[in-house]
């Protein structure tokens, strides 16, 4: 995927917490690459190009148009996510948050909780979404909903140590109860309805109250979690497999495995490429 300067400095690996490196150096090290043919560029971007018979330049700027596209889908049919009880946060990730979604593209979703309720809230999403149509399902991927993160509150992290990093600089929320986040307004902003979140609180307060949130967080948590083990999904290495923790949830699907073989043989490649240019 072509990215520009601004975005290899956002998702470059390795870097302290709100640490950048120099746009300088990057554009230093790239202009070397693109110098001994490792790397093209053009209009501001710099890709890899291992396929002549595609123009990933124009796939690019394609994938840009859709990506508006798919933000107005977003807004039609995630709004419903903010009025479920213990939901803390809702945020667009992957190819959306990436600019580079394609026509194909599902709308991936990461989902914040109230403490000690994430299996409830999880629940929840996946049953009212299944019901209303949204979610992503077997073959059904072009504009639905696929929830592949569940973080609590109090979650130090979003993900991984080695992938951290990368989802915190992709995720774009859409709507949050922090105070912090809310202030990061922008156009795709979910403008939440104050009586629905009333409402909302009120069933909070009600299972609070009664007991019932905590007998329905055991029981659905302990459904979900023997669901879970019967899974025999492959993960990715670098992002390590599934671990079931309960402020921290995350799900892979198997192209993502596939992407990340892709990704270490263009590396290899690269790598090859370099060090055999510099014996010349």
């Amino acid at each position: 995927m072509p990215l520009s300067l601004i975005e290899i400095q956002r998702f470059m690996p390795n870097k302290q917490e709100g640490e950048n490196i120099p746009l300088f150096d990057i554009q230093k090290s790239l202009e070397h690459l693109v110098k001994i043919g490792s790397v093209q560029t053009k209009n501001g971007f710099f890709y890899l190009n291992n396929n002549p018979h595609k123009d990933p330049y124009t796939a690019r700027i394609n994938n840009l148009k859709t990506t508006h596209k798919k933000w107005g889908q977003i807004n039609a049919s995630g709004k419903f996510l903010v009025y479920i009880p213990y939901i803390r946060g809702v945020y667009i990730t992957g190819s959306v948050a990436l600019g580079n979604a394609s026509e194909n593209s599902d709308l991936d979703i990461l989902i914040k909780t109230q403490s000690s309720r994430i299996w409830s809230a999880r629940f929840m999403v996946v049953a009212l979404s299944m019901v209303l149509g949204k979610r992503r399902y077997k073959n059904k991927i072009n504009n639905r909903l696929c929830f592949n993160q569940y973080i609590t509150e109090d979650s130090e992290y979003l993900g991984p140590p080695n992938i951290n990093h990368i989802i915190e600089n992709i995720k774009i929320p859409l709507w949050s109860d922090s105070k912090n986040e809310s202030r990061k307004k922008s156009i795709y902003n979910f403008n939440a309805n104050r009586f629905g979140l009333l409402v909302k609180k009120t069933i909070e307060i009600l299972l609070y109250i009664s007991a019932l949130g905590w007998l329905m967080e055991k029981l659905i948590g302990w459904m979900q979690i023997k669901k879970i083990q019967h899974n025999e999904t492959e993960y990715p290495t670098k992002i390590l497999p599934l671990t079931i923790k309960t402020n921290n949830l995350i799900f892979y699907y198997p192209s993502v495995l596939e992407t990340e073989k892709k990704y270490f043989t263009i590396l290899d490649s690269l790598k090859n490429q370099y060090l055999n240019k510099e014996r010349l």
